[in-house]
C-alpha cells in the first residue's frame, strides 16, 4: 500500500488528488476515511469522476496544522490496487479585521454581510467617530455578494467598502437615514476563506460628503 501525501494551505483549497489514465477499466473504487480526514474534506466535497480524484478542503480555523487520511481501494485492469491519501493542512487563524473610518462626532451604522442566497455571514457593529480597527469572526463560509446598513443613527451619507489589496468592493453609495435599511449588491464579490488568517482587512468608510 502506497502513502501519497498531499500539504494544502488554511484556506479553502480545491485539490486533483489523483487523474487516471481514461483507456483503463476501473471497477469497485471504495473510499474509507477517518475522522481527521472528513474535518477537512466535509460530506459531499469528496468526488470520483470515473478519471480524477477530486476535493475541497475546508478553512482551517485552528492555529494548529491537522491532517487526515483517506484509504482508497479499486480495481484496474483486474489488478487490485491498495492506496491511501494523506492530507495536511498548514495552520490558520480565524477571523478578519475590520477598519472602520467615521466622521467625528458620528457614530457608523451597523452593517451586516450576506451571500446571493441572503445567508448571513457576519455583522460588524457601530463605532464612534474616528477610525477603529476590530477583529471579527464569519458565522458561514461563502462568498459575500451583498451588504445591509441599519441603525444610521448618526445619519452617515456614504459608505464605501474597500477589500485587502485596495480593490473597491462597494463604490461609494448613499445610505438611508436612521433605522431604514439600505440593501447593496457588492460591485466586486469575495470569498471568506480570503479574509480568514486573521490579518486581512476589510475597509469601511462612512463619509458625509
Amino acid at each position: 500500500m502506497a502513502i501519497y501525501r498531499i500539504e494544502v494551505p488554511s484556506g479553502q483549497t480545491a485539490i486533483t488528488a489523483a487523474t487516471l489514465n481514461d483507456g483503463c477499466t476501473i471497477e469497485n473504487f471504495h473510499t474509507e476515511d477517518e475522522e481527521g480526514f472528513r474535518d477537512i474534506v466535509s460530506q459531499g466535497h469528496f468526488s470520483f469522476t470515473g478519471t480524477q480524484i477530486k476535493m475541497t478542503a475546508s478553512t482551517n480555523p485552528s492555529d494548529a496544522v491537522r491532517d487526515g487520511y483517506m484509504r482508497l481501494t479499486y480495481t484496474i485492469n483486474g489488478n487490485n490496487c491498495d492506496n491511501t491519501i494523506h492530507l495536511v493542512q498548514a495552520a490558520g487563524k480565524s477571523g478578519f479585521k475590520v477598519n472602520v473610518t467615521v466622521p467625528n462626532g458620528k457614530t457608523s451604522a451597523y452593517v451586516s454581510l450576506y451571500d446571493a442566497n441572503d445567508t448571513f455571514l457576519c455583522g460588524i457593529t457601530r463605532y464612534q467617530g474616528g477610525t477603529i480597527g476590530a477583529v471579527y469572526n464569519w458565522t458561514a463560509q461563502g462568498t459575500v455578494a451583498k451588504v445591509t446598513v441599519t441603525e444610521n443613527g448618526s445619519n452617515c451619507k456614504y459608505l464605501t467598502i474597500n477589500g485587502k489589496v485596495g480593490n473597491t468592493l462597494l463604490a461609494k453609495h448613499q445610505l438611508n437615514n436612521g433605522s431604514t435599511i439600505t440593501r447593496l449588491d457588492l460591485n466586486t464579490t469575495f470569498n471568506t476563506s480570503d479574509y480568514n488568517d486573521g490579518n486581512a482587512i476589510l475597509y469601511l468608510t462612512f463619509a458625509d460628503s
